[in-house]
């Protein structure tokens, strides 16, 4: 049996299918557990409709899609778990070939295949992000984007060695999890497509140019992943964390922790990502703010006083 999980906030336009493509998958044994997070609009009225026995309905407060997630293992029944967002769908075929998988490759502790994007006109986008392979273990620093949380089946165990979804975690959450599993056990991936991920319905893909805190971000851990001696391992990390700081610092250009953080980071992966230049610009910022702007705040507040 596997325990499909379904993390649920405000999705009464896309839950429907989203069940239903649970529900017609060709692989039967399944129990399908939908953790309502506090939904506002009519999501779990949706979801009511539905009269099947294998679904479970678990409320609770809103905590976020860490929370629903790790709430949904607690109560899983099932030594196999696999996830689905409230806004994406499988083929039908989608618990079969990962089963089967399963079967070919039983040293592993995530199974995934191809997904592709939906867009807001339904449009289906095909992603150049998977092991060029057709099926096999594969490593995940060379393909860590070929892990969705819509196209995985996992042990229950690997929760118990890994740990649970960081809660803390706002932006990158699942890819925290699945380094901390990749760090562990063994992935295996096929190339069939089972999975559709959309985009359009993700609240990440409407908050561009939004900042949250650094410390809510993946970003705040990734030297926590660093392994000594493993320098390919190192320098895929490191790479993240660059393209993740040069965002923050482009926008936060006199943050002290931001560019302490850039400092650490080896002089090659620096270069590479444009980095120093950003530096340079900002001296060359303070050094106008010295010349021009701070003797000019002074002078209007000497005119000031003496008015």
């Amino acid at each position: 049996m596997v325990s499909v999980i379904i993390p649920l906030y405000n999705k009464e336009r896309t839950i429907s299918n989203t069940i239903e493509s649970v529900l017609n998958q060709s692989y039967k044994d399944f129990e399908l557990i939908i953790v309502n997070d506090g939904s506002t609009d009519r999501s779990i009225n949706a979801v009511e409709k539905f009269k099947d026995d294998r679904i479970r309905i678990i409320n609770k407060s809103n905590g976020g899609v860490s929370s629903a997630r790790n709430r949904g293992i607690m109560e899983a029944k099932s030594e196999w778990i696999a996830f689905l967002d409230g806004d994406d769908y499988w083929e039908p075929s989608f618990l079969s070939t990962l089963i089967d998988l399963k079967a070919r490759y039983p040293d592993a502790g995530l199974y995934t295949g191809q997904y592709a994007q939906v867009n807001n006109a339904k449009e289906i986008i095909r992603l150049d992000r998977f092991p060029l392979i057709d099926e096999g273990y594969f490593d995940l620093f060379s393909y860590i984007y070929a892990v969705h949380s819509s196209s995985i089946l996992v042990n229950k165990h690997v929760f118990d060695i890994c740990g649970f979804f960081d809660e803390n975690l706002t932006h990158g959450e699942d890819t925290d999890m699945w380094i901390r599993i990749g760090l562990k056990f063994k992935l295996c991936y096929t190339n069939s497509l089972i999975s559709y991920y959309n985009t359009g319905g993700n609240p990440l893909s409407r908050s561009i140019g939004k900042f949250p805190p650094f410390n809510k971000r993946f970003l705040s851990k990734i030297d926590n992943y660093l392994i000594e001696g493993n320098d390919e391992w190192n320098y895929f990390l490191l790479n993240i964390k660059a393209k993740g700081l040069k965002q923050y610092i482009k926008r936060y250009p006199f943050n002290k922790e931001f560019q302490d953080r850039i400092n650490e980071l080896p002089y090659d992966i620096r270069k590479q990502h444009g980095l120093l230049k950003i530096e340079i610009k900002r001296y060359i910022l303070l050094i106008k703010l010295a010349l021009f702007e701070y003797p000019k705040n002074i002078l209007k507040k000497i005119v000031y006083k003496f008015k």
